[in-house]
């Protein structure tokens, strides 16, 4: 039997951020009226019910397949298993998309506080992006969370913030690697840029691939400043004209914002 302190456990962490996330989020929905919930989002293309609805399918399909990791199944998510489940959501009213992300919300978060040390060491859930462990799991939740429970505190408060940042930040080179414009990427190819953000000196590297290199000092012929919730949202492609982010060198704001399009 494993003695491993749970609150050392490398998921920890992770959970615990994932449930401040989505208490925060209930702070922010609870109470809503249809016309709140029908407000369009910062990108314009769902309303806060809709992305509320787009968490609610999500947690309803990961909690399936987090419980099939547990089973020792390894059957990755189906399409022919997704489309009812997204349709059904779809169809609902936005005061019931809110309640039923709630109930899909607590039911994911209630399974995963209930896997055990000994579960956590030999699970692999097979999630979208194939078979992983549950700290890279839950990374990949956390940041879907948080950047999906700004683009609704932001329609209530121009002010909110990117939750959870520190964690958010840590994922943020597989965000930049697979998220951008291949197109761009190879107009900037050989660019290397300075990412300057709060106690933060990190480097955007654009070439056959895209990259940010952080945890230690560089230096780069073009410079990227701003806040760290700036410029996560610049990577998830969030970034708002009045936002105060500034590039310096032979690289402007414009070509950083075409290469993170947003997904």
């Amino acid at each position: 039997m494993s003695h491993r302190n749970p609150t050392t456990r490398p998921s920890r962490e992770w959970l615990v951020a994932l449930q401040s996330s989505s208490n925060d989020l209930r702070h922010v929905v609870d109470g809503l009226n249809t016309e709140d919930l029908s407000q369009a989002t910062h990108t314009g293309d769902w309303t806060v019910a809709q992305v509320l609805s787009h968490l609610g399918s999500a947690a309803e399909i990961c909690t399936e397949l987090v419980r099939r990791g547990l089973a020792g199944d390894h059957r990755g998510p189906q399409r022919d298993e997704l489309v009812p489940i997204w349709d059904r959501w779809n169809s609902l009213s936005p005061i019931e998309q809110r309640r039923q992300w709630q109930h899909a919300d607590a039911a994911h978060l209630g399974l995963l506080a209930d896997i055990t040390v000994e579960q956590e060491n030999t699970l692999q859930i097979p999630y979208f992006a194939g078979p992983m462990d549950l700290t890279t799991y839950l990374g990949y939740r956390l940041s879907e969370h948080a950047l999906h429970g700004w683009d609704i505190a932001e329609v209530f408060d121009p002010s909110a913030t990117v939750g959870q940042l520190d964690l958010v930040w840590r994922r943020i080179d597989m965000i930049a690697s697979r998220f951008h414009d291949g197109a761009v990427r190879q107009r900037l190819a050989e660019r290397q840029i300075l990412v300057v953000h709060d106690d933060h000196r990190d480097r955007l590297v654009i070439d056959d691939e895209v990259h940010i290199e952080t945890g230690t000092d560089h230096s780069a012929p073009s410079t990227v400043t701003g806040t760290s919730d700036a410029l996560t949202r610049l990577v998830y492609g969030r970034l708002r004209r009045e936002d105060d982010v500034h590039v310096t060198g032979p690289t402007h704001r414009e070509d950083l914002e075409q290469l993170f399009p947003g997904f």
